[in-house]
């Protein structure tokens, strides 16, 4: 049975939804209660919606086919079995799961699969290992530039603004010119923080 504070909250609200269907501001009371009575609902319906997940929606959600769920519900007597799944029983069922099995859990952390006795499976993992290292190592070196290179284009480009800002001065007056060389600072200031010893030249900082 509704307690009389829930009763007066519906009373409130309704009363709120009135006077907004007549295009009239509810009164503080009336909007709060109506808030609070919509909310309630949809915290219900989130509660409905979590304990009946149809089956098809919980495998997209953790990226699994049916076997593979299945077979972990067998192994580790979870409750991913049936249609709809019940999240509050999943979650409740694997973090218990994690807590018995904490100690199991724990005896492999940090521990280095290449370390260990030879064995043809364990070859295998560090040949397989070695191979992705060396293709991200080349990954890397096609993405990186000569620093010279790099610096030459910076150079360049800082030219091009000064050139801009003269154009600027010329065409449009000192204010123009102004902002341009405003931006050639900030530019030479990121610059420095790049080659820290050396300015927008390429030559060395002169000491203070």
């Amino acid at each position: 049975m509704p307690s009389a504070s829930n009763q007066l909250d519906h009373q409130l609200a309704r009363a709120a939804l009135e006077k907004q269907r007549r295009g009239e501001r509810p009164r503080r009371d009336e909007a709060a209660a109506l808030r609070r009575i919509e909310k309630a609902e949809d915290a219900r319906r989130r509660e409905s919606h979590y304990r009946a997940v149809p089956k098809r929606d919980y495998l997209a959600l953790c990226g699994r086919p049916a076997k593979v769920i299945n077979e972990q519900a067998d192994l580790h007597r979870l409750p991913l079995r049936g249609k709809t799944l019940d999240l509050y029983a999943v979650l409740s069922a694997f973090h218990g799961f994690l807590a018995a099995n904490k100690h199991k859990l724990a005896a492999t952390d940090g521990e280095d699969p290449m370390s260990g006795e030879n064995s043809p499976a364990l070859e295998k993992w560090r040949e397989e290992k070695w191979l992705l290292a060396r293709l991200e190592r080349r990954r890397q070196e096609e993405r990186l530039l000569p620093r010279e290179d790099v610096h030459d284009g910076l150079i360049r480009m800082s030219s091009i603004l000064r050139n801009l800002g003269d154009t600027a001065q010329r065409e449009y007056g000192p204010d123009a010119a102004q902002l341009v060389l405003e931006a050639l600072d900030d530019w030479q200031r990121e610059l420095m923080e790049i080659y820290g010893d050396r300015d927008a030249t390429g030559d060395a900082a002169d000491p203070d």
